[in-house]
């Protein structure tokens, strides 16, 4: 501090000279005892004089410590540089490095891939070959397999055609016994016969005629005379008329289903050539060997039927309502089995009036030869007009209680009124509709009244 204050050098003093002094005092003293000249005056002057110097020597410590920061701060910019560079050359190297290791990698990996790309053709090779050793396998199957199904197939065939023809054969035994049965049965039914069967409108006017065949029986009275029975199949029909048909009576209903087993009814009405042939006797009013026998009771026709019955050997008898008014039908349901009306061109009956729409015409006042007009479906004739027909049941007023299964009702009758169908040459036209009836005495008399036959199959 002397040195500072004096620029010179300083002096060692006797510190027991300065007892009462402050100790930097003291040695400010002990080192200006040698000059006193430039010993400060007090201790504020010390203080200023050492601001002072601790100013310049601040100043200078600083400009120095600046000038050593700057030094230190360029140096160490100088090492950072140097590390920077360092560093950039490291990391260059390092990058270098691993991009030779990437590289490196890469071509290991290429290697690799290279490998397993070589390995994978030789299994892709191998599998190859392997596949096409299992398509020959497999084509040695197939062509094994289609052998066996070709053999199998062929064994089949002929398994087929001797199947085939033991069908073949068995089908046609069975067709031969069919047709041997049938042509029974068609004996049993009889021949075939052909004929024609006319519809009208509502005027009466014929609007279709179409050929029918039906299945007929003859039956040989001798003396040339014959009787023929047609087959009717069975079937259901609704018996009685709808409350609707015009001129409907009560004692046509209720409706009711009727069905009806195969049996033979005459073709034509009881001629009288017929009845002279059983009976020996002609009873008729108009005579004619091919008009209707009239004029017989229901007690003389069941008399007929009997003796007829006899002398053929076959059971001939008087069909039951439900068989007559099935036959009249033959599959219709309107008042006629022609259509909704008749005409005098169609049926014998009293011309001189119409039904419904249709037309008068003549009256011919007398019977007809029987077949003189067309035939129903089933090829039967005069089922309407010409002579009233007896039937075997008894009488009854209307259809409640009546059997359903086409036999004849006698129950709740007493005999004494027999069923008449058909109406007669004398009669109007609503009276010979499919469904009209009425009852006569048993011993009932008239040149209305004949007959039709029946017999079972």
């Amino acid at each position: 501090m002397y040195r500072l204050l004096t620029n010179e050098k300083p002096i060692e003093v006797e510190p027991e000279s300065l007892e009462h002094a402050p100790g930097w005092f003291k040695l400010l003293y002990s080192c200006t005892r040698a000059n006193p000249a430039k010993r400060p005056d007090s201790a504020q002057a010390l203080v200023s004089r050492l601001t002072e110097i601790a100013a310049a020597s601040h100043a200078k410590h600083q400009a120095e410590a600046e000038q050593q920061r700057q030094t230190e701060i360029a140096k160490r910019q100088a090492e950072a540089e140097q590390l920077v560079k360092q560093q950039a050359a490291a990391e260059q190297q390092r990058q270098a490095a691993l991009a030779k290791q990437k590289a490196s990698e890469e071509l290991r990996a290429i290697a690799a891939q290279k490998h397993q790309l070589e390995l994978a053709t030789q299994k892709a090779r191998e599998e190859l070959k392997a596949i096409e050793e299992l398509k020959a396998i497999a084509a040695q199957k197939r062509e094994a397999e289609l052998a066996t199904q070709k053999a199998r197939e062929e064994f089949e065939a002929v398994a087929a055609q001797k199947r085939e023809a033991q069908q073949q054969a068995q089908a046609e035994q069975q067709r031969q016994a069919a047709l041997a049965k049938q042509q029974a049965q068609a004996e049993q039914k009889g021949q075939l016969f052909e004929f024609d069967v006319v519809t009208v409108n509502a005027k009466g006017e014929i609007t279709d005629t179409k050929r029918h065949q039906a299945r007929c029986q003859t039956e040989d009275l001798g003396n040339g005379i014959t009787l023929e029975m047609v087959y009717l199949p069975g079937g259901s029909f609704l018996m009685g008329s709808p409350d609707s048909e015009e001129d409907r009576n009560s004692d046509e209903g209720p409706q009711h289903r009727v069905t009806v087993q195969p049996f033979f009814i005459g073709k034509y009405p009881v001629t009288q050539a017929q009845w002279q042939a059983v009976m020996g006797d002609n009873p008729s009013r108009f005579k004619g060997e091919n008009r209707p026998v009239e004029k017989v009771s229901w007690d003389k026709v069941v008399a007929f039927c009997e003796r007829l019955s006899e002398k053929t050997g076959n059971d001939y008898r008087l069909p039951s309502e439900a068989q007559w008014e099935y036959a009249c039908r033959a599959g219709t349901s309107t008042p006629f089995y022609f259509g909704d009306t008749i005409t005098p061109d169609l049926a014998n009956y009293d011309g001189n009036y119409s039904y419904a729409s249709g037309p008068k015409g003549v009256y011919r006042q007398q019977t007809t030869d029987v077949g003189s007009f067309p035939p129903n479906v089933f090829g039967l004739y005069d089922m309407h007009g010409n002579v009233w027909e007896w039937c075997a049941d008894g009488w009854h007023d209307s259809y409640k209680g009546a059997p359903t299964d086409g036999s004849v009702w006698e129950a709740g009758s007493d005999g004494s009124l027999r069923a008449l169908r058909g109406g007669a040459w004398y009669g109007r036209p609503r009276d010979v509709r499919s469904a009209l009836r009425t009852g006569g005495s048993h011993d009932f008399r008239n040149y209305l009244v004949g007959l039709r036959l029946a017999r079972l199959f």
